[in-house]
């Protein structure tokens, strides 16, 4: 018995020490790259999946054979649409579909229906996390077109140039977004 309470202790102590993430020299190398390129402030996100947050009436509207084969009401491919963020110096411009609920506010006569914003943003920040090679940056900024909305965006970059953005808005339901990241020229 005393032998088995021994080895389950070693067991257990060996399980706990695996879990420090040991990184190779071309991952550091990617993830040095990543928070240089964030630096330059001279980069594209491209969306390539919306994910939005899931309502009845949503999952209603998405059911009704509205969407192409492939994709579920939560777990939409948005390749070939205008889906990007570009940062630019200090200014960010997005342009990202929408789908989901509107609460409030909105303008049914615009023809602006999915998220678009250019500003310079609000708060914003950038957070390096050196144990999950990730960098994660967060801001608020206001919608182009449409005057009371305003958006929490939430973005996490990783080394291998891809990302997941999650977008909050004062007038609609939260939807999230993954996609791909390159340097601009």
């Amino acid at each position: 018995m005393k032998n088995a309470i021994y080895i389950l202790t070693i067991v257990l102590l060996a399980g706990c020490s695996s879990s420090i993430k040991t990184y190779t020299v071309q991952e550091q190398n990617a993830y040095e790259n990543l928070h240089n390129l964030v630096a330059s402030k001279n980069f594209e996100i491209i969306a390539h999946t919306a994910k939005p947050m899931m309502s009845n009436a949503l999952t209603q509207v998405l059911n009704s054979n509205l969407l192409p084969p492939g994709n579920t009401p939560s777990h939409i491919s948005i390749i070939g649409t205008s889906n990007s963020i570009k940062f630019k110096g200090d200014t960010i411009q997005g342009s990202l579909p929408f789908y989901g609920e509107q609460f409030s506010g909105g303008n049914p006569a615009s023809n602006h229906n999915g998220i678009s914003f250019k500003d310079v943003p609000e708060n914003f920040k950038v957070n390096k996390n050196d144990n999950k090679h990730s960098v994660a940056i967060s801001f608020r900024i206001k919608d182009e077109y449409r005057s009371n909305e305003r958006y929490e965006i939430n973005i996490t970059l990783f080394p291998n140039n891809t990302s997941a953005m999650s977008v909050q808005s004062t007038t609609r339901s939260n939807i999230q977004f993954s996609g791909n990241l390159k340097a601009l020229e």
